[in-house]
């Protein structure tokens, strides 16, 4: 007859099984199905027996070691729950793990982020040829990635800017193409300054700051190799978008190539028109906003309700300038702007102005899609959501507003030295904007909805 007692930690502790036999058990007296087990050498843990379909189930729950005692015997009478409803616990819990497996698989491609990756491929340190990298050389690939921002020693209050390929770092790895990195290496050259004397287009030479983006998409093209020869990388990429003629052919490797996707004047109307028609209200918000702000694409997307000031009307954005030692700069909010804005619906413990809930970052991320539709419709040959912010360049001097204020507007270093000496307050960049607003609305033929902007 099998012995019960009331199991303790006690009993536990000193439960030993003789040396003549291969296992021991001892069971609970509380838990019917539930007892311990223990080998000559082994360790105790907590078990279920029970019987189903006429045969002898025995399952381990757990060592006696880690799980409580009252735990276990919560887990013994869920088995056996399971037992009297024909349900085997084994499967149920290798669908459990099973379950878990995939989920924890699903997340994992979510979380490998390119700078994640990119981390991992400068420890690793290693050439084609097996040759260790210098210690300057992963010096110079980590600061690709850098977010800026620190200031240099013995420098007063300059700081660092960020590295070409910060925006792309935390991207997941499954999600970078070329045209998303095509967007962002433009942003990155207009950084450094398109207009400037000395920029890619018209000579051979490639300036140190477009030498430096240059010679990021390299690398990056390089971890892309590297990733795609690794087992639990080389699933969640497809081809090398660094290596792709949407991203190359904009590289000052080919000093006569520029981007130079852009709405016209003309195409406004129908351009809206389009828009319009998106059920996607907070894209195509976002959109509107990137024409009439000439804001870069993650300076909006980035935009939070804090950073407006509804009673002064104005809001404060980042600037990757690096003539502006604040990385900030403060624009007027104008009237078709705001309408926009209080357009988009505000999420609980979500503070981004354009919140996307079901985005890992929060915000809008890729417009391309809302975009597309729109640029078949108004019958443009090719636009990006960097082309809005060329967009907003071209139209301010189709409407007549001085060059400077326009460029202090976008963040870009004045490109004239009598610019360069009329930094512009906010009321009186308000005229200037305002101005491009209108000129905007006129040509689109939104002349309801400056007529309701003004009754607001």
């Amino acid at each position: 007859m099998t012995t019960k007692v009331k199991l303790t930690a006690k009993r536990i502790a000193e439960f030993q099984c003789p040396p003549d036999k291969s296992q021991a058990f001892l069971w609970d007296a509380d838990t019917p199905n539930f007892g311990v087990k223990i080998r000559p050498r082994g360790k105790p843990a907590f078990i279920y027996q029970g019987s189903l379909g006429g045969k002898t189930l025995q399952l381990v729950i757990g060592s006696a070691l880690t799980w409580k005692i009252p735990d276990a015997q919560a887990e013994a009478r869920r088995m056996q729950v399971l037992v009297d409803k024909n349900i085997n616990p084994q499967e149920e819990r290798d669908a459990n793990v099973e379950a878990s497996a995939l989920a924890i698989a699903e997340k994992s491609k979510i979380e490998v982020t390119v700078g994640k990756v990119w981390q991992i491929y400068v420890e690793r340190g290693v050439g084609k040829k097996g040759k260790p990298w210098s210690a300057t050389y992963k010096k110079a690939l980590l600061r690709s990635m850098e977010p800026g921002g620190k200031t240099f020693p013995r420098c007063g209050e300059r700081r660092t800017v960020s590295g070409p390929l910060f925006y792309v770092r935390d991207i997941p790895l499954k999600d970078l193409d070329d045209d998303m990195l095509a967007d962002i290496i433009g942003d990155e050259l207009e950084r450094i300054g398109e207009r400037r004397p000395g920029s890619i287009e018209g000579d051979g030479d490639c300036p140190p700051g477009y030498a430096a983006v240059k010679n990021a998409v390299e690398w990056l093209s390089g971890m892309f190799r590297w990733a795609a020869s690794k087992s639990e990388y080389k699933k969640l990429i497809q081809g090398n978008p660094a290596r792709s003629t949407t991203v190359q052919d904009d590289l000052p490797s080919n000093p006569n190539a520029r981007r130079l996707d852009f709405i016209e004047v003309p195409q406004l109307r129908k351009f809206f028109e389009g828009l319009a028609m998106m059920p996607n209200k907070t894209s195509t918000g976002y959109l509107t906003g990137l024409l009439i702000t000439g804001a870069r694409r993650n300076e909006l997307a980035r935009l939070k309700w804090s950073d407006i000031n509804f009673t002064l009307k104005k809001y404060v954005i980042a600037d990757k300038s690096k003539s502006n030692v604040e990385r900030v700069r403060t624009l007027p909010l104008t009237p078709l702007f705001e309408r926009i804005v209080k357009s988009m619906p505000k999420i609980d413990g979500n503070d981004y102005v354009f919140a996307v809930p079901k985005s890992k970052y929060g915000y809008v991320q890729d417009t391309r899609k809302t975009l597309a539709p729109v640029v078949e419709y108004a019958e443009i040959d090719h636009l990006t959501p960097h082309g809005m912010r060329r967009t907003f360049s071209l139209l301010g001097e189709a409407a007549g507003c001085p060059a400077g204020a326009i460029e202090q507007a976008m963040g870009h270093a004045v490109s004239g030295m009598d610019e360069h000496y009329k930094p512009r307050r906010v009321e009186m960049l308000r005229g200037v904007m305002t101005q491009l607003e209108e000129f905007v609305i006129e040509q689109s033929g939104m002349l309801v909805l400056a007529q309701q902007v003004e009754e607001a």
